[in-house]
């Protein structure tokens, strides 16, 4: 396995650093900064050493001072790899979420349909 300072210097991670920066303004995002400029991890996955492959959310850029800065002041937080069946629950739980908070389009029908009887009848009478 490589040394992740190797890693550092691959063309992939060059590309998405570079992105990120841009993206940023070219400033740290703490002090606005725009000398000694470094690409952060939020946090890492236990089960993703290539830096690359972290979603863009997670990075963000900040300069030299404000990037030793936080570490001295937080923690490294790792993730570990959600698994299969903990998406699927999760998956089910916000499905479970979206039907209490919406109604299905079925019944939405059925009590317009309701309403529209109720309003003929009022008038036949």
């Amino acid at each position: 396995m490589k040394k992740y300072s190797d890693l550092l210097k691959s063309e992939r991670w060059l590309q998405k650093r570079k992105y990120i920066l841009t993206r940023d303004g070219n400033k740290c995002t703490v002090c606005k900064s725009e000398y000694n400029l470094q690409v952060h991890h939020i946090f890492y996955y236990a089960d993703k050493p290539n830096p690359w492959l972290y979603p863009n959310k997670c990075l963000i850029t900040l300069c030299d001072n404000c990037h030793k800065d936080y570490h001295l002041k937080h923690e490294i937080e790792i993730k570990k790899k959600e698994t299969k069946s903990a998406k699927r629950k999760k998956k089910k739980r916000d499905k479970a979420k979206l039907l209490k908070k919406y109604k299905p389009l079925s019944d939405i029908q059925a009590e317009r349909e309701l309403k529209v009887k109720a309003r003929v009848k009022r008038f036949t009478i």
